[in-house]
């Protein structure tokens, strides 16, 4: 698909820039265009259906999550909480670049344009998922995938210092992974994911972390290989 007509490269949460190109991983795979209005796709994309940031129908609605969409603006941090911004799922940040925008000295793991020979371990490397964090559409850290089906995922601001606290033990959140399957995992599960050889993460404050709420989602593939999106944006 995407990485069948790009060189290899691996989806994007926000694409390689280009001018006035402000487009996320939702408009590629649906054909929209970032000023499309109305939910009506346009263009080529691949097949999935969205039909804005504040309509909540098509695939990128999780029939598990009550909350609804809502073009977020300027919304305080409670208004933040009552509604997802276009998407319920959100895509492994280290793996699929644009959240950072970069740095000249160090190659930050979300800002690395990656291909998918970067991929060691296909099968372990989790790309896309239930997302808890409402006003973005990335996860950085297994803390903030949502665990939702069974009975809900109660947690709210993510961004906060209570981000870290366990969802019921039971609840599991879904995962779509390198390889292209999906499996439904416990907060428990990803927390004891033992931490790969080659994890190599770098964050945004340019240092490396092996925690344990970032070993699953940094195992599987090397996240400092590619093309620095700090050197696209300063040619």
């Amino acid at each position: 698909m995407y990485s069948d007509d790009n060189d290899d490269l691996v989806l994007p949460l926000i694409p390689i820039p280009k001018p006035n190109d402000n487009n996320y991983f939702m408009h590629i795979l649906s054909g929209h265009k970032s000023g499309d209005t109305g939910g009506k796709p346009s263009g080529s994309g691949y097949g999935l259906k969205w039909y804005g940031f504040n309509v909540a129908k098509g695939s990128f609605v999780c029939p598990g999550e009550k909350r609804p969409f809502a073009n977020k603006g300027a919304s305080t941090a409670k208004e933040e909480e009552t509604a997802y911004w276009g998407s319920h799922y959100g895509v492994n940040a280290f793996l699929h670049a644009g959240s950072s925008g970069g740095s000249a000295s160090v190659s930050i793991s979300s800002a690395m344009y990656k291909k998918r020979s970067a991929m060691h371990a296909p099968s372990r490397v989790i790309s896309m998922g239930d997302n808890q964090r409402t006003e973005t559409l990335h996860f950085n850290a297994m803390y903030f995938i949502s665990y939702r089906h069974t009975s809900g995922d109660p947690r709210i601001n993510l961004d906060s210092a209570g981000a870290a606290r366990v969802p019921p033990i039971a609840n599991t959140g879904n995962i779509l992974y390198g390889d292209g399957h999906v499996d439904s995992h416990t907060w428990d599960y990803l927390y004891r994911v033992s931490l790969d050889p080659k994890h190599d993460i770098i964050n945004n404050s340019g240092s490396a972390t092996n925690s344990a709420q970032v070993r699953s989602v940094g195992a599987g593939f090397y996240s400092t290989h590619g093309v620095n999106r700090y050197s696209l944006l300063n040619p």
